[in-house]
């Protein structure tokens, strides 16, 4: 592991090919947590074409999922909804979404942005990792 000082308190840390696959990661752990490092996580756009008759039972459970509704648009007899989502949150959603829809629903993900997380859900990761940070 190498370390190195940059131009404005930015410190980098970077692991060269030679170490093996399981180098410690307790030293990145604790160099976050001295320059105050924040976690970001991946946030997924979300597109679910469904029946109007499901749609607020999909925004409930999209609100639980820490989902962020972005738009809602009519096509042919159905509407699309945009939004937002947390990757970690969508654990289980083809299931969920084919429970509440009884199957007639589709849906799609892509990656959009990585954000930072919020201070409590942050502190959750860390109390999973064992407290690392």
């Amino acid at each position: 592991m190498r370390h190195r000082e940059e131009g404005g308190g930015r410190t980098v840390l970077s692991v060269g090919a030679g170490h093996p696959p399981i180098a410690p990661v307790f030293p990145i752990f604790q160099a976050l947590k001295l320059a105050g490092g924040q976690v970001l996580e991946p946030v997924m756009s979300l597109e679910v074409t469904l029946n109007e008759e499901h749609l607020s039972f999909v925004l409930g459970d999209l609100a639980q999922r820490r989902g962020s509704v972005t738009d809602i648009q009519s096509r042919h007899d159905n509407k699309v909804l945009l939004a937002t989502v947390p990757l970690a949150e969508m654990m289980g959603y083809s299931t969920a979404l084919r429970t509440v829809t009884s199957g007639c629903a589709t849906f799609s993900l892509e990656l959009d942005a990585y954000e930072a997380m919020n201070p409590q859900d942050q502190n959750m990761l860390l109390k999973k990792m064992g407290g690392l940070l």
